[in-house]
């Protein structure tokens, strides 16, 4: 019983609230200069103001229990706006009252945080960019900019080779754990070869510190031609130069230490089973620390990729937002991933999801064109196109996720207010 009259109180103030709100945005599209129409109106912004600080209170007080929707919260937000321009004050104990309840929202993170939603407005955003009208050449400038983004991106694949594989009873074991040594032999009794693979190895190193500097500019382009609803690209790119290129360094950094504790863990992998092996003399014996060993670097591999998509997801729309580098994003990031911990994780596990269902689509329409299509998508900027709307929304619903934790992270442009037509009086 104590549970039921709070929920009941609370939830015919939400349906008043919403009520009331309709009522008065129908109001303010037919205000005139008439006497009766403006005090029906002033009136009207009375009562839902009064509304809305008792649903607020109603709710405060119960706050462990009851949250906000986002919607309701823009709502209440946008009604004390209009209620402070039309001369609805709060008292003294109210004010102090709603300010306590604001800073509790943002600080505890009590709104209701949704993850269909906002792909829901992130799937919107791109139909109304690229169908609403289409135009072919902004698909082509913008979905330059995506290719760019994603040069740098992490691409795991699971398929084997189907040609050259020996059966497992043709494996040599021993040719398998002491690769590493045996492979350095190979090198020092082979210095041509060895010269060879070091001048390849260096030009790749460098071939991937400037695909990884120009993605990082990249993401920035893509990232204003979403916000922005624009298709550009040499603005974006000399606009963006410092915090492309401090994105760039972490990025780089990241992929340095990536590699140096994957290696690590190989070596040290390849040490421990050779240690098992000349204890046990048996191949059966490394069949759990094997699978143990690929368990270990399947886990680093994932730390890795949610790290990772933090940084492109979030990171990079707070830099973009407030225009500062990558360590005051993350300065700034940090308390709300700690304090948000379950809700990104959610939100890496949910993209996930979409990608693998997008995975099934992209593999299900290859097979219909009779692989035609995955001849087409084997072109790497002609696949950035014709995926384009994907990556459009996957992007938008990235920064339409983070908006809903609070105004400090609002990327997108607000929609500007309407504020009510003055019809000129009749005669």
């Amino acid at each position: 019983m104590r549970t039921t009259v709070p929920r009941i109180r609370i939830g015919l103030l939400r349906v008043v609230t919403h009520i009331a709100w309709t009522s008065y945005r129908a109001v303010t599209r037919l205000s005139t200069d008439h006497p009766a129409i403006t005090e029906v109106h002033s009136g009207s912004l009375r009562a839902l103001f009064d509304l809305k600080w008792a649903l607020e209170a109603s709710i405060d007080s119960h706050a462990s229990r009851w949250r906000f929707s986002v919607r309701e919260y823009s709502i209440l937000e946008e009604i004390e706006d209009r209620g402070e321009r039309g001369g609805c004050k709060l008292s003294a104990i109210e004010s102090r009252g709603r300010r306590i309840f604001t800073d509790k929202v943002s600080r505890s993170g009590s709104m209701r945080i949704h993850y269909i939603e906002p792909l829901s407005r992130g799937i919107s955003r791109a139909r109304q960019a690229l169908f609403d009208p289409m135009d072919v050449k902004k698909w082509f400038v913008v979905g330059f900019t995506a290719f760019l983004a994603s040069l740098a991106d992490v691409q795991v694949s699971g398929g084997m080779p189907n040609t050259g594989i020996r059966k497992t009873s043709d494996i040599n074991v021993e040719d398998v754990l002491y690769f590493p040594q045996r492979a350095l032999e190979w090198l020092g009794n082979h210095p041509g070869w060895a010269m060879l693979i070091a001048f390849a190895l260096f030009f790749l190193i460098v071939f991937m510190i400037l695909i990884t500097w120009v993605s990082a500019r990249g993401k920035f382009m893509f990232l204003h031609n979403v916000v922005r609803g624009q298709a550009l690209v040499i603005a974006p790119w000399y606009e963006y130069r410092k915090e492309g290129n401090s994105f760039f360094r972490w990025n780089l950094s990241w992929v340095v230490i990536f590699f140096a504790i994957a290696i690590a863990y190989i070596l040290c992998c390849f040490v421990y089973l050779q240690t098992i092996y000349r204890g046990s003399g048996s191949s059966k014996a490394l069949i759990l620390p094997v699978i143990l060993a690929v368990l270990g670097f399947i886990a680093i591999s994932i730390v890795s990729a949610f790290i990772f998509v933090l940084f492109r997801d979030f990171v990079v729309p707070i830099m973009y937002r407030d225009r500062i580098t990558v360590w005051e994003a993350l300065q700034k990031f940090l308390p709300l991933f700690f304090s948000h911990l379950l809700h990104f994780v959610g939100y890496a596990l949910f993209r996930f999801l979409v990608s693998l269902l997008i995975a099934m689509g992209i593999l299900i329409c290859g097979c219909v064109t009779c692989c035609i299509g995955f001849l087409i998508l084997a072109m790497p900027y002609v696949s950035a196109v014709v995926l384009l709307p994907i990556a459009y929304a996957m992007r938008a619903f990235a920064v339409e996720f983070l908006e809903q934790f609070g105004p400090e992270y609002q990327v997108f442009p607000k929609p500007e207010a309407t504020s009510p037509q003055t019809a000129p009086p009749s005669v």
